[in-house]
């Protein structure tokens, strides 16, 4: 706690930060930006109003976000390099546009109290409610940062996942993370064909890989939570980050398939299932592909432009896709079945599970079935775990 109040004097003040519940997303009402950080983190320095800093599971891991007001800083190059200085800083620092906002990617390399600490920082342009203008603009700053000596390749995917979690926006939530965007930056659009329905689309060369790397990461991090007693929080947020890397990327794949399986501009329940149904036929014929001596699971770009994947990218992959449709989705995984299933909020007959106060349709994605079928062996509700992307 001593080096968080010794690096919140440095920094100097918040201007407005609401903290959420432990484990939970952290989201601002006044700027409007949510941050999901992985299970551990626990708020421990503050004043209620201007300071507030976390740490990981009681390590000597921290993480801290600033927000300043308008006019604080001309530019995001002026915060950078004022962090720089007040910390003396020795990492180098990147500015670059993330979804059409000023950001800055900064290494950081610094000591406190005579200790090292190396981690990362990003900063981005923010936009509180009701505010425009031609002032400059607010500008946020989260740092992550730990020990130098105790740097290793899991701290790393911590540092990088926590902070790709962070949505400056609401319109940031299901897009590709800060860093991850910054790693692989848009490069050329290349036309692709989804197999089976010879449909043409468009995706970024760059798509597959970078969601590949974002699967390897969260599942790094993942590995660590295994006997943890939030093992199911960190295996709900481990979908959900790879959900937000590739709900953007999918938009034309989803497009592509709105237009050729049929969802008029106004659907009826009706037409709504029926589209439903003929995506789940769609999937039930990718090849069943598992990869048990890595993460087990094929990333939703690369699912969806070569038809192949495991239970839980195949889930995965429907609810992102009836998501662009508008139609409510989610999954269910169990760790006692080792199976994963598409849930959908749709009219008709059917099993149905039980998340949150609604009852959602279940979709088997590997056999063969109607949807809503779901097979006796697996069909206990207290071995399912759902997985809201809301």
């Amino acid at each position: 706690m001593k080096q968080a109040a010794i690096l919140l004097a440095v920094l100097g003040n918040l201007f407005l930060w609401l903290w959420a519940v432990p484990g939970e997303p952290l989201y601002s009402p006044t700027w409007g930006f949510r941050i999901d950080p992985p299970e551990g983190f626990e708020f421990v320095e503050g004043d209620g109003k201007n300071q507030f800093a976390f740490v990981f599971s009681s390590s000597d891991i921290h993480l801290d976000i600033r927000v300043y007001p308008s006019g604080a800083y001309q530019t995001i190059e002026d915060l950078g390099q004022e962090v720089q200085k007040r910390l003396r800083n020795q990492g180098d620092q990147s500015s670059f546009e993330y979804r059409g906002k000023r950001a800055l990617l900064m290494r950081l390399d610094f000591s406190l109290s005579n200790k090292a600490y190396t981690g990362w920082a990003v900063a981005v342009e923010v936009a509180p409610t009701g505010e425009g203008g031609k002032a400059p603009p607010p500008f946020l700053i989260a740092l992550i940062y730990g020990p130098r000596e105790a740097e290793n390749s899991l701290t790393s995917a911590l540092y990088v996942s926590t902070l790709d979690s962070l949505a400056p926006t609401p319109g940031d939530q299901w897009a590709p993370g800060i860093i991850t965007s910054f790693t692989y930056p848009p490069e050329a659009r290349l036309q692709r064909t989804l197999p089976s329905l010879n449909l043409q689309v468009s995706v970024d060369t760059s798509d597959e890989e970078a969601a590949a790397s974002v699967v390897e990461r969260e599942y790094q991090l993942l590995t660590n939570y295994l006997t943890s007693p939030r093992w199911k929080e960190a295996w709900i947020r481990f979908y959900q980050m790879i959900y937000k890397d590739a709900y953007e990327r999918l938009r034309p794949v989803a497009l592509a398939l709105e237009a050729e399986l049929g969802v008029p501009g106004s659907p009826t329940a009706q037409a709504q299932r029926q589209f439903a149904e003929k995506l789940l036929s769609w999937l039930q014929q990718f090849s069943y592909e598992r990869d048990p001596a890595g993460t087990d699971f094929v990333n939703p770009v690369s699912a969806a432009l070569q038809a192949r994947g495991d239970c839980d990218s195949r889930a995965l992959l429907w609810a992102i896709i009836l998501h662009h449709a508008h139609i409510p989705a989610a999954m269910m995984v169990s760790r006692e079945y080792q199976h994963a299933m598409g849930l959908v909020l749709l009219e008709g007959a059917g099993a149905r599970f039980t998340l949150g106060s609604r009852q959602w349709l279940v979709a088997e994605t590997t056999a063969k079935v109607p949807l809503g079928l779901i097979g006796q062996s697996v069909a206990d509700p207290n071995r399912w775990i759902g997985i809201l992307f809301e």
